[in-house]
């Protein structure tokens, strides 16, 4: 059972702007809904080991896992850049295209400028917006912008709005916890 200082029983939803994630949860109770959203920078150095993720979210209820990110299976070969790609993240797609591109193990191509992004807490409500910048130095860079907006102890909305020139379809994906049934 994890112990926590009095100082720390308020504290809720944050964003850590410097490493870029944002945080929504109801408490700090076992039982709290929790959202991580990954509004950072596309990584760090020659991002070696950056994910094509950018505004992607996880989902646990209490202990119950929603959405979940499918992580890494593999350093080398396709199954790599596979688990790296926007496709395995729970973000938004365009034309099947991830929004950065992958040059070897552990380098990328282009990379997009950071996301910004911003979390505001009301009394019993937090609404987090952030947009995405991918597919830097094709011709056709793309945006999207995600709202999420969590009612303490209750609904989870999340909304999706994406741009990209040319003939283009977007898609939002979830990965969910295994077992779950929808």
């Amino acid at each position: 059972i994890l112990s926590l200082p009095a100082a720390y029983g308020a504290w809720g939803s944050q964003y850590f702007a410097a490493g870029g994630v944002a945080v929504i949860r109801d408490d700090l109770n076992d039982n709290s809904a929790v959202c991580v959203i990954d509004a950072g920078a596309h990584g760090a150095m020659n991002c070696g080991h950056a994910h094509a993720d950018a505004l992607s979210i996880t989902l646990s209820l209490g202990h119950q896992q929603v959405i979940v990110d499918r992580g890494t299976k593999s350093y080398i070969g396709t199954a790599r850049n596979e688990f790296r790609a926007t496709a395995s993240h729970n973000t938004l797609e365009f034309c099947g295209e991830s929004s950065v591109l992958p040059l070897a193990p552990f380098q990328w191509g282009p990379r997009p400028r950071r996301p910004t992004a911003r979390l505001q807490v009301y009394d019993n409500c937090t609404l987090f917006r952030g947009t995405a910048f991918g597919h830097e130095g094709t011709g056709r860079n793309s945006t999207h912008e995600r709202v999420v907006i969590h009612v303490a102890g209750g609904s989870w909305i999340v909304f999706d709005h994406g741009a990209r020139a040319g003939d283009c379809h977007a898609v939002a994906r979830w990965q969910l916890a295994s077992g779950l049934e929808v």
